[in-house]
Order: C-alpha cells, then sequence, then structure tokens
C-alpha cells in the first residue's frame, strides 16, 4: 500500500470542492465543474480569493470525475491498490 501524506493545510479547497460540487450534471450528463460556477461560488462565499486556488479546484474536479468514469470499469484498479 503506497504511503499517505498528513496535509498540514488546505483541507479547505476540498470542502470548498464538495460545497460547488465535485462534479456538474447537464442534459448531457456529468462534466468537471467549470470556470462559471466556480467564478459563482468563489463570489457568493470569499472562500476562494486566489487564482491558483480555483485553478487547483478545477484540476480537484476533473481528477474527480475522471476516477468516476474510471469505476464504472470493472477491470479498473483502485488507486490505494496501484504501484507508483
Amino acid at each position: 500500500m503506497p504511503p499517505f501524506v498528513t496535509l498540514a493545510g488546505g483541507g479547505y479547497l476540498m470542502s470548498a470542492l464538495m460545497e460547488v460540487g465535485p462534479v456538474i450534471t447537464t442534459g448531457l450528463g456529468a462534466h468537471p465543474i467549470d470556470w462559471l460556477h466556480l467564478d459563482a461560488y468563489m463570489r457568493r462565499t470569499s472562500v476562494i480569493t486566489e487564482d491558483w486556488e480555483a485553478q487547483l479546484v478545477v484540476k480537484m474536479s476533473a481528477a474527480f470525475f475522471e476516477g468516476l468514469h474510471e469505476g464504472e470499469d470493472p477491470f479498473s484498479i483502485m488507486p490505494i491498490e496501484r504501484e507508483i
């Protein structure tokens, strides 16, 4: 099992991702969050104020979305069991 890293900060970014929604659902299915949704969240909450934070949350959403699709494959290896 790969080692886990203890983070001293940044939990607020994960909270923001979960609050805004890690994915959005449209008539065409689920997608990573887009800049429009994140910008609205940023304006209303002031939790995320820096550009780098916004970029990171968008990347986290894309990774979450990728993991959702990968998890649909019965032959996919769980991330915890992958070799680094």
